[in-house]
């Protein structure tokens, strides 16, 4: 017999006597290692991405494309336009944007490369971003990934050569 770790759920209820004591216990006991191994498979996967999401120092979005809801932002993200997660959860995509009509164009038609696009922080500097997007499907909603990424810097570096 192997010495393993197994997880169990209990449920039961003590059966008394006529005097009020209890005579016996009936119940079950189920099983629930396999159940328990899934759930820490998932939330270490879980953890996985939440830290590549959050390592990348593009700014990435999550984007839902029918209402240009944001879903979902990295840390990088909320550096670079200075919100709060819980400001940026509230907000559409169009409140990031100095062009909010070329970005809701571009997110309806399921854009994926835009070379040169305003956007605004919360302080309201304006400043150009470079966009690479894909779409997929998430909790069957059609959505946009995106990576922002500020090229202010580079800009200016070519309006010097």
């Amino acid at each position: 017999m192997r010495n393993e770790e197994k997880y169990v759920y209990e449920q039961g209820q003590g059966v008394f006597g006529s005097g009020g004591d209890v005579i016996a216990l009936e119940g079950f006991i189920t099983d629930i290692t396999d159940l328990h191994k899934s759930e820490k498979a998932l939330k270490e996967n879980e953890e996985k991405y939440r830290t590549l999401f959050d390592m990348e120092s593009d700014a990435l979005a999550m984007i839902e494309i029918k209402t240009g809801k944001m879903l979902e932002v990295n840390q990088s993200f909320i550096e670079l336009y200075g919100y709060s997660r819980e400001e940026v959860l509230r907000m559409k995509n169009t409140d990031f944007s100095a062009e909010p009509s070329e970005t809701r164009k571009t997110t309806r038609s399921k854009g994926t490369y835009i070379p040169v696009r305003y956007h605004k922080k919360k302080d309201g500097t304006v400043f150009p971003t470079e966009i690479s997007a894909r779409v997929f499907n998430y909790q069957g909603r059609e959505v946009h990934i995106a990576a922002i990424r500020d090229i202010t810097e580079r800009q200016r570096l070519e309006g010097q050569i």
